[in-house]
């Protein structure tokens, strides 16, 4: 009888998770063709799009967004997510540069300095969350309002200072006169990351929490700690976004053009993790990055307004929630 229950339980794991990890491995790809699809028409709407430089242009404005995404992925692994990391990336680029002042000599004191204080806000987001239960989305979009506050307190409102030559090099260099520098970064930093998450005892942690919180403590793993240090490592993410960010532009700046709350919560959700967490993993998130680079890249040569990008945006997770719930339910 309990021979049974087990192959009925192995069963039902597979129709399941593994029915879900098919589907996941399918949105990778259809993703990739979607890609691709966004890419011909923008080339056919604007003649010369498609040139080499043009796509390498278009995959360097993906960087930031990636590493956003990094920690937006780990928070929505564990059932959790983190709506303060567009507050973090602008406070990190706009402090950064005000301390940095243009000099390599102040680079990493300028980083360490940006990324404590934002790794602080990280904190108190877990420690919200884990030890008061507050609500993940109060929570983060509280400190992201808090985060946006002190931005200004720190600069007035204006831009500060300038990136440093070796930052501004990371963000808009290019190895051999070709490759863009930061994008050789993002693609180190996402190997990482996805190998940490397949590889490692903190990536099965993390699916583990995600998976389901009570079994996880149950079997040793300290979840709160967890999740605190999964918004320990979101914060600094951020913080690596909003430097790249400076590098590129050469100063900090207010505006980012896009909301990384809304697109970074999109990518996550189209790469395939689901947002009740446990499932899904990096990979899809940047391919979903892309995409949605891809499709920004679009939206921005027909003339459509941030107020409906959003409401794109917006449309997309829930088609995608909804897929995925269909999905489960089957």
């Amino acid at each position: 009888m309990a021979r049974q229950s087990e192959i009925t339980a192995t069963a039902k794991s597979s129709t399941g998770v593994a029915g879900f990890f098919k589907n996941a491995n399918n949105m990778k790809l259809w993703l990739w063709v979607a890609t691709l699809v966004l890419i011909v028409i923008s080339g056919i709407i604007s003649p010369g799009y498609v040139q080499p430089e043009n796509l390498l242009r278009l995959l360097r404005q993906a960087v930031p967004f990636g590493f956003i995404a990094i920690g937006q992925t780990l928070a929505m692994l564990t059932g959790h997510v983190d709506l303060s990391v567009q507050s973090v990336t602008v406070f990190a680029g706009m402090l950064g540069s005000t301390y940095m002042m243009g000099s390599d000599a102040n680079l990493l004191s300028a980083f360490i300095l940006v990324a404590g204080m934002a790794a602080t806000f990280g904190l108190l987001n877990g420690l919200g969350i884990t030890k008061l239960g507050i609500n993940p989305f109060v929570m983060t979009l509280g400190t992201g309002i808090m985060l946006d506050g002190l931005t200004m307190v720190f600069t007035g409102g204006a831009t500060k200072g300038t990136a440093s030559p070796i930052l501004k090099y990371i963000g808009t260099g290019r190895l051999f006169d070709f490759f863009p520098v930061s994008i050789l970064v993002w693609i180190i930093a996402s190997v990482l990351v996805v190998l940490i998450l397949k590889r490692t005892t903190f990536g099965r942690k993390v699916y583990a929490v995600g998976a389901n919180k009570k079994v996880a403590e149950l079997s040793g793993i300290h979840a709160d700690r967890l999740i605190i240090g999964v918004y320990v490592i979101s914060a600094i993410m951020s913080t690596i976004a909003g430097f790249i960010v400076c590098g590129y532009i050469g100063t900090g700046t207010l505006d980012l053009g896009d909301d990384y709350k809304m697109t970074s919560m999109a990518a996550v959700i189209m790469g395939g993790t689901l947002f009740r967490g446990g499932v899904g993993g990096y990979a899809g998130t940047a391919a979903a990055v892309i995409t949605i680079t891809a499709l920004t890249g679009l939206l921005t040569i027909l003339n459509i307004s941030e107020p409906m990008r959003r409401m794109i945006y917006g449309a997309i997770i829930l088609a995608v929630l909804a897929i995925t719930s269909r999905s489960k339910k089957e």
